[in-house]
């Protein structure tokens, strides 16, 4: 596949891998610096939804579009992207309190997708994280320099970006600490199941009758716990996310909805895809009936 990026003069950032661009109006270093770190281009999508989430949607507003088999459009906040795709002309989050998502097939013929202020024909980025004010990037088998399907110049055969009236900026987030990490596969914390089963946290698990790791937004490497359940649980229910060494528990967007009891205080009922930290000693019902109760490592459901 061949991708083309150009950009608009302005003082907004974009950020540029070889399996797509984030682009926000504003500052935002986390999301940048997630997106650029990345391994993969679901790790990238993953990284900038969980930014968002940790932030509780505190964040600017942004556009993400990467590609794989298909391309995706990921909008947050009062900011539009539109596509040359007639089943998603314009996409925009203004009003939602979440982001918004729409995937769209790549056949033969190049698409088009844009954001921001309208990019000039010559301003192009191949990698990277510079000032823009929008950007434009054209995706398909073949694409060429003025955006039509014909042969065209790989990514890293094209010209590079002239210098725009705005300063390159520094690399975003080389301060930043690398994160905290819980050793590979020793478990901070158990869940118990219904039938007194025992699952170790060591990474992502997504919980519910038929779980999806798509619908869940999580990686691969995800682990998927089947709940032999009435249609209480949804298919795609609840994920449970070991991160250093902090448990949070997101609502997938169940129609039965995630309550989490501490003892000693009130109930709390989780907004979909909205991360709660959980400790051990909580017990998360889905669906009202069914039951999940944190242990602690090391601890068995006799304890």
């Amino acid at each position: 596949m061949t991708v083309s990026v150009r950009l608009a003069p302005g003082d907004g950032w974009l950020a540029r891998r070889d399996d797509g661009v984030l682009f926000t109006e504003e500052e935002w270093s986390d999301g940048l610096d997630a997106f650029m770190r990345a391994t993969s281009v679901t790790e990238a999508r993953e990284s900038v939804t969980s930014a968002v989430v940790s932030a509780a949607f505190e964040v600017p507003a942004f556009v993400m579009v990467t590609l794989s088999d298909a391309l995706e459009c990921v909008v947050f906040g009062d900011l539009a992207v539109h596509t040359e795709d007639p089943s998603a002309p314009m996409l925009s989050a203004a009003g939602s309190s979440t982001w918004i998502e729409r995937r769209l097939k790549l056949g033969d013929r190049a698409i088009r997708v844009w954001a921001g202020e309208p990019a000039v024909a010559r301003a192009r980025l191949d990698a990277g994280v510079v000032f823009a004010g929008g950007f434009e990037l054209v995706a398909g088998e073949t694409v060429a320099q003025d955006g039509g399907s014909h042969a065209s110049p790989a990514v890293d055969e094209l010209e590079a970006p002239p210098v725009l009236e705005a300063p390159e900026p520094e690399p975003v987030g080389t301060s930043l600490p690398p994160p905290v990490i819980a050793p590979v596969g020793v478990p901070v914390a158990n869940v118990v199941l219904p039938d007194h089963s025992i699952v170790p946290i060591t990474g992502t698990v997504v919980f519910g009758r038929n779980p999806d790791r798509t619908v869940a937004r999580v990686g691969e490497d995800a682990r998927l716990v089947v709940l032999e359940t009435s249609t209480s649980v949804s298919r795609t229910h609840l994920t449970i996310r070991l991160e250093g060494s902090t448990l949070t528990a997101t609502d997938c967007g169940s129609r039965g909805g995630v309550v989490i009891v501490t003892p000693g205080r009130e109930p709390v009922m989780l907004e979909s895809w909205i991360a709660q930290e959980v400790v051990p000693g909580d017990t998360i019902y889905l669906g009202g009936p069914l039951e999940l109760r944190i242990a602690a490592a090391g601890t068995s459901d006799e304890d």
